[in-house]
């Protein structure tokens, strides 16, 4: 498979398609030092987001075992199939992404290594789906857009900082590797990229006990931004029959103030909240 080039994908007749988020990679030299980052050895299978032209593809498939490109445009999927290496273990997949359960394709007790260049429209949903299979992973290489890493990687007190930061970061260690200049790909995109390296966090998956009462008060505690947490979690608590008084004086002990904004909390105060509010409900239950 030769690496596309801007002649290449013209000569091809691709007209890219904006509602897809399509823009190539072209860039053959950055192609290799995202591969380099992926870290992959002879036993990994890779399952690559958006193969698009197979600029990744095929350097995927030389140092994996096996490559599962997903494409959700069946022109550039049929692209693939025909100018795939013979012998390749590359399987090429023309579906949504969306759609897929990436956990079918992951064979234990062998773990899949995810790449990809994602298009921003997908990220906060595609994140969530990374997200719930985290411990079937052995590792992430993502191209997003600058402002999409900047969401994902936002610390507390951040303006970027919210539910997808902390829900992305509660089963990731995430690295910031380096920035694309939008000259990289075709057509230009309006802003740079940037490559993040994702690693699950080891014994923290899910659909473990008590994670959906997390995610359930990150959510709460953010759905108003500038309201303080005690006005955030009414709705949340309405129905359960948590003292409110009770709760503030729980927190407190644990050095969390009712008054800060739910954007201030770090994923620590965000565990230490679920901690109170899940015993609060436990002696509320044996009563």
């Amino acid at each position: 498979m030769v690496f596309p080039s801007i002649s290449i994908i013209k000569s091809l007749h691709i007209k890219p398609s904006k509602a897809l988020g399509q823009n190539f990679l072209i860039d053959q030299h950055l192609a290799h030092k995202i591969i380099t980052s992926s870290d992959l050895s002879p036993v990994d299978v890779v399952i690559e987001i958006g193969a698009g032209l197979g600029a990744l593809t095929t350097i995927l498939a030389e140092k994996a075992k096996q490559v599962i490109a997903i494409e959700i445009d069946p022109l550039l999927t049929d692209i693939l199939q025909r100018f795939c290496p013979a012998g390749a273990l590359i399987t090429i997949i023309n579906d949504n992404i969306l759609n897929i359960s990436l956990a079918d394709f992951i064979q234990a007790p062998a773990r899949a290594v995810l790449v990809g260049n994602i298009p921003y429209a997908i990220t906060t949903s595609l994140f969530t789906r990374i997200a719930e299979i985290s411990c079937l992973m052995r590792r992430g290489i993502f191209m997003v857009q600058k402002e999409a890493g900047e969401r994902l990687t936002a610390k507390h007190g951040n303006k970027n900082y919210g539910v997808l930061s902390i829900q992305t970061q509660r089963y990731f260690n995430i690295t910031r590797l380096f920035d694309v200049p939008a000259s990289c790909f075709f057509p230009k995109p309006k802003i740079d990229s940037t490559v993040l390296r994702m690693e699950p966090v080891p014994g923290r998956a899910w659909d473990t006990p008590g994670e959906d009462i997390y995610r359930e008060i990150v959510t709460a505690s953010l759905a108003h931004r500038r309201k303080t947490l005690s006005n955030c979690l009414k709705a949340y608590f309405s129905g359960r029959e948590i003292d409110a008084a009770v709760l503030k004086a729980r927190l407190h002990e644990e050095g969390i103030d009712c008054s800060r904004r739910g954007e201030t909390l770090s994923l620590l105060e965000f565990e230490k909240l679920t901690a109170v509010v899940t015993q609060l409900s436990a002696d509320l239950h044996h009563r």
